[in-house]
Formats: structure tokens, C-alpha cells, sequence
């Protein structure tokens, strides 16, 4: 099955952002179970089932008749407050399910008559894990979002015991920056009902944060946040800040209560039950119903001119976004700069590599070498990335740093000495070179005789791109296995003739799944992969490993 997450996204509207990590965590969670998934804004495609977020800044409902579209709705539903209008059932009852991730919202859309719907609960995902947290944060207390009078008064008496951001209009990298400053990530309900907020929670669970929230009659974090009343939230704040122990033992039980709750299984169990439909007819994500209940008709179809063989472009009101199918305009660099390889950490701790002195290449903005740097200790650690912008911020968590073109510049150029480092990181960045068998083999020489590697590379192998393949397609996408800054591919077996081509050692492999499975439940040999347009017989448990793996995290040393 094929989905395409939509961000809707008016021009000049920068608050669709919110639901941007919604959106990646959709796609990754889809592309967990072995989907084809991609994420855009205002994009929709004629094949896939389309996942609307935002569906409320549509502007011409009739853009989406023709096409498959399921809604994500995460808004606080109610008549008295919230965003829900009747114009809205229009929309609900066109779609062929609406996905919501509270049990009361749920609940009021059933008594507007809107019935063909499921319970989506918004869970964790190891690839969200993306926000770098400074070991000496600074601000010590942190709210985002819109402001009201019930926010201001909590955020106006918290300045008067410490430094206290409040950001309106912030999103992405530099809003993950400020959290990874901040001792304290502070929730406020906006409407007296005092319905938890649980898009902006997740994440910072997700990503391992500390979390004082307004309580709520229903807490589905219990466990994992401090909660009080409104009126004792200054007094909670402070006394937290002075108790930073507590802080990190909450934080990290928050983190693993969260781990615990795998959105890929919460997605799981929509997509494989069908649902009773808004009418009497059975209907399932991938399927239309044949009408809408009620007097609410489909939207007109389009004629195939307006719609075209390559996909539709939503309009939303503030103005119309019209984005060129190039995956290059969509890449988002700030999730790059902060991203923080944990998978490559845990192996360079479980196996108790030198780490002394470590040099990264394609280090973006240092958010691993910060991270690493809180479980080992680095005595001197030497960062390079072709953007400065990247290394700019890199500067203040890694020691000596370069801007560099590693395909125009080699390691002698850069002033690096044969022999010299314990650890050479190379985390998603060889598959991005012109030349990479060179690259590495050039920067395995700065590595001392006994020293390490560490590199993780995308598997070109995987499922997902022989589903496509088989369709015909080869589809560039602004990140995953497809990203359209990746210049060389590789499976597992090119991956060890590149290491040992570039002198080094190979200590281990470690394969990361997509979609994940158990591989020691399969037989040595005779397993069978069925995907769907694609049945691969006669498997022996290596060749399962390599067609699930979505990357390589791979070991060496240098003799």
C-alpha cells in the first residue's frame, strides 16, 4: 500500500509547522510497516491514500474528489471552545476515515453523526529522537505556542524566578534548539476545558524532555510528567529547578514510558481492522466508500487536466503554495543540522571504543558530538561539514571544526595528521560524495593503527525500493533511502568491499530494519517475502536481513 502525508500549508502561514512532526513521524511509522510513504506539503497524489494534516485550511474541497484521503485531526474538538465549525462535516464525511487521537474528540464527532473513524493515538518513533539537549542548559524555563491571558499570567509570574522563553511562531530547528537549552518545557492549556495537549507532549517525550504541564482531567502521560493545577504551576517550576536530579530521573522515565508506546503499532492496528463506514457499507484506509452518508456529496471529480498524472495541489486559504515535484526545493536542513545519531552512539558505548580524540565528517551542527559527549568522554573532538552555516553552530559543542568539500579537499589539506585519532565518525554522509571510496580511504589513515571506523550507509537493497522498482518507479524524495542529495548506492556486500577497500577492518554490522521483524523466529533458509506485486522465494535469513535493513551501522577497525 501507498500513502502520502499532506502538510497543508498556506503561503505566509508559518502555524502549519506544528504538525510538522506529526507529519514525519506518519512517514517514518509508515515506512516502519513496510509502506511506501512520502511526506510533502499541499501535494496530493492520485495513487496513494492521502493523510491530511491541517484539513481545516483547505479552500477548494473539491481539489480532493478523485483522490484517496484519510484526516488526521488533532485539534481539541468542542462546541463551546476549540476549532471544530459544521462546515467541517463536509470533509469528514467525504474522507474515508478520520483518524483522531483523543477518545473525547471521537466521541463529539460521533454525536455530529460522523462515524466513520478511528482512535490514532500519536506514539514514539526512534527517528524523531532529533533534538540535542545542552549539557549546561540556560533557560530555565520554556513555553511555545499562542499566547492568551490564562498563558500570560502563568508566564508573567515565572519571570520574576528565573529566565522564562515564551515562543510564538517557531518551528523546526531553531525552536528544537531552544527546547535543548531549556531545564523546564512548560504545557498550558489554552481553553479552560484543560484538554492535554498531546501532539506537543509526545514529542517532547519522544525526545527525552523534562515536562511540567497544566493538569488535565485525563493525563494519558501519567507517569512520565509533573502535573499541578494552574494556580501552583510557578511554585512546581521552581521548585524543580532546584532539584536537577529529579529532573533527569522524571525525564528519563517519561522517555521510557514513551518508548513503550510504538506508534508503528498504534498504526498498525488502524490500518489492519476495518471500520463500520458512514454508511452501511464496510470501509478501510485504501478504500472508498461508494457515497457519503447523509446530504453530504463528494466533491466534484476532477477532469484528468486539473488533476494530472503527477498529483494535485491542495488549495489553502491565506493564499495558494504551489510546490514543483523537486525533492531538492523540500529538503529540510535543519532537521539535518540537529540530528542525532543515538543508533551509532549505543554501539561506539556497548562496545567500549576509544574515544579520546574523534573525528566526524558530515558532523552538521555538532548535535552528536554533544550527545556522545554525555555518555564517554572525548578528550578533543574534530568536526568537518561542506555547510557553514552548520558548523557555525557546531563550534559550540565540538572543538576544532572545518568547512570543506571533502570531494575537493583531502585530509593533509585540512592540516589532519596520519595516525592521530581514536575514532572516525562517518553517519550518513559517504552515500552524499562524488568519491567516497577515496574520501574514506584517505581519512582511514588519520585514524591510528588499532583505532576505529564507525559509518553507517543507506541499503539500496531494502524492500521498499524493489516494491517501487517493480512499479516503475525510482522517486526521489527530500530524505530516506530515495534522498536526492545521495549520489552513490550500495547494498551489504558493496558496503564490505568499500571498507576493505579503504583499508580498514570490518568488527561488525548492524542492520537497522524497516520494516522490523525478529530474524532469529526465521528458518537458516526456504523463508518467502511476499510484497505485493513481488514474491521473492527460497530465502536464506542473511538475505531477509538484507532486503528489511533500511541502513548499516558498521564497525572497523584499522590494522
Amino acid at each position: 500500500m501507498s500513502y502520502n502525508v499532506v502538510l497543508l500549508e498556506p503561503e505566509g502561514y508559518a502555524h502549519s509547522q506544528a504538525f510538522a512532526e506529526i507529519g514525519r513521524l506518519l512517514e517514518c511509522s509508515f515506512q516502519s510497516l513496510g509502506h511506501r510513504c512520502r511526506y510533502q506539503v499541499n501535494r496530493l497524489e492520485p495513487g496513494d491514500t492521502n493523510v491530511l494534516l491541517g484539513y481545516h485550511l483547505i479552500q477548494r474541497p473539491e481539489d480532493l474528489a478523485g483522490h484517496r484521503f484519510v484526516i488526521y485531526q488533532l485539534e481539541q474538538l468542542s462546541d463551546r471552545e476549540g476549532w471544530f465549525e459544521p462546515r467541517y462535516l463536509d470533509l469528514f464525511h467525504a474522507a474515508e476515515e478520520v483518524w483522531d487521537y483523543s477518545p473525547e474528540n471521537l466521541e463529539f464527532l460521533a454525536a455530529k453523526g460522523v462515524t466513520n473513524t478511528r482512535l490514532l493515538p500519536i506514539g514514539f518513533h526512534e527517528r524523531l529522537r532529533q533534538i540535542a539537549h545542552c549539557p549546561e542548559p540556560d533557560i530555565d524555563v520554556l513555553f511555545y505556542g499562542a499566547l492568551n491571558e490564562r498563558r500570560r499570567e502563568v508566564l508573567d509570574a515565572l519571570a520574576r524566578h528565573g529566565r522564562v522563553e515564551a515562543l510564538f511562531g517557531v518551528y523546526g530547528q531553531e525552536r528544537d534548539t531552544y527546547i535543548g537549552r531549556s531545564k523546564i518545557l512548560l504545557n498550558l492549556h489554552y481553553y479552560d476545558a484543560q484538554v492535554m495537549e498531546q501532539a506537543r507532549i509526545s514529542y517532547l517525550l519522544n525526545n527525552g524532555c523534562f515536562v511540567i504541564s497544566e493538569e488535565s482531567p485525563r493525563n494519558p502521560f501519567e507517569g512520565g510528567i509533573v502535573t499541578a493545577p494552574r494556580g501552583e504551576l510557578v511554585d512546581v517550576c521552581r521548585r524543580y529547578l532546584a532539584e536537577p536530579e529529579s529532573r533527569r530521573r522524571i525525564a528519563a522515565a517519561g522517555a521510557a514510558l514513551f518508548e513503550k508506546r510504538p506508534m508503528t503499532e498504534y498504526l498498525r492496528e488502524v490500518l489492519n481492522v476495518p471500520v463500520q463506514g458512514s454508511g452501511n457499507e464496510k470501509a478501510s484506509v485504501g478504500r472508498v466508500s461508494s457515497k457519503a452518508s447523509g446530504s453530504h456529496p463528494h466533491p466534484r471529480p476532477l477532469s484528468q487536466r486539473e488533476r494530472g498524472d503527477a498529483g494535485t495541489t491542495v488549495q489553502v486559504k491565506h493564499g495558494n503554495v504551489k510546490h514543483k515535484h523537486n525533492p531538492l526545493d523540500l529538503a529540510t536542513a535543519g532537521q539535518y543540522f540537529q540530528t542525532v545519531r543515538y543508533d551509532a552512539i549505543e554501539t561506539i558505548r556497548t562496545q567500549g571504543l576509544p574515544t579520546g580524540r574523534v573525528l566526524e565528517i558530515g558532523c552538521a551542527a555538532g548535535a552528536t558530538a554533544r550527545a556522545l559527549r554525555e555518555v564517554v568522554s572525548v578528550e578533543h573532538y574534530v568536526g568537518i561539514d561542506v555547510s557553514a552555516e552548520a558548523i557555525e553552530l557546531a563550534r559550540a559543542s565540538i572543538d576544532e571544526t572545518h568547512v570543506a568539500d571533502l570531494d575537493a579537499t583531502t585530509s593533509g589539506e585540512l592540516g589532519l595528521k596520519p595516525d592521530d585519532f581514536d575514532l572516525l565518525l562517518a553517519l550518513d554522509v559517504l552515500e552524499h560524495l562524488r568519491n567516497p571510496w577515496d574520501v574514506l580511504a584517505d581519512l582511514a589513515q588519520c585514524v591510528r593503527p588499532g583505532g576505529h571506523a564507525v559509518l553507517s550507509l543507506p541499503n539500496i537493497q531494502n524492500v521498499a525500493i524493489l516494491q517501487d522498482l517493480v512499479r516503475g518507479r525510482w522517486t526521489y524524495q527530500s530524505a530516506g533511502l530515495l534522498d536526492a542529495t545521495h549520489l552513490r548506492f550500495f547494498t551489504l556486500r558493496e558496503i564490505e568491499t568499500f571498507v576493505a577497500g579503504a583499508g580498514l577492518n570490518i568488527l561488525d554490522i548492524n542492520a537497522v530494519l524497516n520494516p522490523t521483524m525478529d530474524l532469529a523466529q526465521l528458518p537458516e533458509t526456504g523463508n518467502t517475502l511476499d510484497l505485493d506485486h513481488l514474491k521473492l522465494f527460497d530465502l536464506t535469513r542473511r538475505d531477509v536481513m538484507t532486503l528489511l535493513a533500511y541502513q548499516y551501522v558498521v564497525t572497523a577497525r584499522r590494522p
